[in-house]
């Protein structure tokens, strides 16, 4: 009896934790992986990307450390750093503010600074080119003065051909083109992708900034780009930027997403519908199993609390045909717009482990 009774514990305990199936499938959490981090890092960063050196094999997560103007590599086997790639704040060769980064091959790197700066550099933090501040007001401008573009890991730099992409924000209306296309070789900047017209979230002056700041990915096999916006069960898929595909993807979910705000309510209420709504928070390609996960924030359910909080997060996984799979309902909080994709699938931080001990940042990994 008293077997049975510690076995029956042990289950309790270990269902607590671990994210629940919405269906019978292989998708689930698989282990954690920690890095640990230097008195000088904060767990939060604004860019992080999966990277692998062609040349000799090694993955590397990257990291941006808006704090030293730095880039951090840890070697993702061991989850050592292996090294840090400072950039100057002042002088010729400077980079100041640095805000994202994609790594674009073995001798150079992209880097957007929060002055709307476009930069090329290479391994020692040398500028091999810099393109000046320019203006985005005619469609891709972040809103209320926050001159950056809006990129980070959820709206990740992309590259196609000569051409790379940044995302900037969408602003309620089809007549503007917020995604820019920036050529490699030729300097030249354009702005593309007409977006078709979905619900704005508004009340008076009023706005969810989350609605702007879509989430995009993009799928290096098909050469296609994904987009998927907080208030919108649909994805938007697009190889060119100008035919677009719509797939409507349902979740459990679906009635508690609301487009809509009323103009007329008090800041009190406005806080409590905000925590209230759920949000399709992220698009994720995982190129080494051909399938889609997207990141929905959780509704809070107590009307009463007006204070925002860091929602509960669900995972949907979706196949090559846009079909869904599985949905996992997760327990611990998760930081949800830090995320990357590896060889043992989505690795996504987990805020509850990050949190008991500061010192090391923590992803958990599901597959």
């Amino acid at each position: 009896m008293k077997r049975i009774y510690l076995i029956f514990l042990l289950f309790s305990i270990f269902a607590c934790h671990a994210p629940k199936p919405k269906s019978k499938t292989n998708f689930a959490y698989r282990s954690d992986i920690r890095f640990k981090l230097d008195s000088l890092t904060a767990y939060k960063t604004s860019s992080l990307q999966f990277w692998t050196d062609k040349s000799s094999g090694i993955d590397y997560l990257t990291f941006v450390n808006t704090a030293t103007n730095s880039l951090y590599f840890y070697r993702y086997a061991n989850q050592k750093k292996d090294k840090i790639l400072y950039f100057a704040r002042e002088g010729e060769n400077a980079i100041p503010s640095v805000h994202a980064h994609h790594i674009l091959n073995q001798d150079t790197i992209i880097i957007i600074n929060r002055a709307r700066q476009i930069y090329l550099a290479d391994f020692k933090g040398n500028v091999l080119y810099q393109k000046k501040t320019f203006d985005l007001d005619h469609g891709a401008r972040v809103l209320y003065g926050i001159d950056i573009l809006a990129t980070s890991t959820q709206r990740p730099i992309t590259v196609k051909g000569e051409n790379a992409y940044f995302n900037g924000v969408y602003v309620g209306s089809a007549k503007i083109k917020p995604v820019i296309k920036f050529n490699l070789k030729k300097h030249n900047i354009q702005t593309v992708f007409k977006y078709p017209s979905i619900p704005v979230y508004s009340g008076e002056d009023r706005i969810i900034y989350s609605l702007y700041f879509y989430s995009s990915c993009f799928n290096d096999k098909l050469k296609q780009w994904v987009y998927c916006f907080p208030p919108d069960n649909n994805l938007y898929i697009t190889s060119d930027h100008k035919k677009i595909k719509t797939y409507r993807i349902l979740s459990d979910w679906d009635d508690e997403v609301k487009p809509y705000i009323p103009k007329s309510i008090t800041a009190d209420k406005y806080m409590s519908l905000l925590q209230q709504t759920a949000m399709y928070n992220a698009i994720i390609y995982d190129t080494y199993n051909n399938c889609y996960y997207r990141i929905i924030k959780l509704p809070y359910k107590d009307k009463t609390d007006t204070e925002i909080k860091n929602k509960k997060i669900a995972i949907q996984l979706i196949d090559s045909t846009f079909k869904e799979k599985a949905t996992l309902v997760c327990t611990d909080n998760y930081e949800s717009s830090m995320y990357f994709v590896s060889p043992k699938g989505l690795n996504i931080c987990n805020l509850t482990k990050t949190m008991q001990n500061e010192n090391y940042l923590v992803f958990d990994i599901f597959k």
